[in-house]
């Protein structure tokens, strides 16, 4: 799916995946799984907005992992969510047990979203909006049984 407003000034695109395909996959990804699997982040891109005519795009993404990523360097974004900024994007994770999973999936296997902005100045409080929301839609597909607290908002 593909919207142009303005001549081609900004274009919302879907990923090549419907978000339904997006949300199988991850499901099928998650009952696989056994201790000792490795996912470097196995996502997709639900969601791209492309200002091409001023070099600005937001992405979101999502997915699983679970490697060692340094977990001192992230903080709590609100609830049960935990955060990582970079320079141009910023990852949320939460716990999300998926009903018929491992039983240590939960436990080791995070579901991530990933925000990415470029060039956009004062986008924090709509990141903040826009990956809550994300959460909460993702938590609801994936059914997690675990209930992770997501306010509306992160930091």
């Amino acid at each position: 799916m593909e919207h142009k407003i303005k001549d081609n000034a900004l274009k919302v695109t879907s990923s090549h995946h419907p978000f339904e395909d997006t949300t199988k996959r991850l499901l099928q990804l998650a009952h696989k799984w056994r201790p000792g699997d490795e996912y470097k982040f196995v996502d997709s891109i639900p969601c791209s907005i492309v200002d091409a005519k001023h070099s600005r795009k937001v992405s979101a993404r999502v997915g699983w992992h679970n490697y060692p990523d340094g977990s001192e360097n992230w903080r709590s974004a609100g609830g049960d969510v935990r955060v990582l900024t970079s320079r141009f994007a910023t990852f949320y994770r939460l716990p999300c047990k998926v009903p018929g999973s491992h039983k240590m999936q939960e436990k080791y296997v995070y579901l991530r979203l990933r925000i990415d902005d470029l060039n956009i100045p004062d986008f924090a409080d709509l990141r903040g909006k826009l990956a809550a929301h994300f959460a909460h839609r993702m938590r609801s597909e994936l059914n997690c049984s675990n209930a992770p607290h997501i306010p509306g908002k992160l930091t």
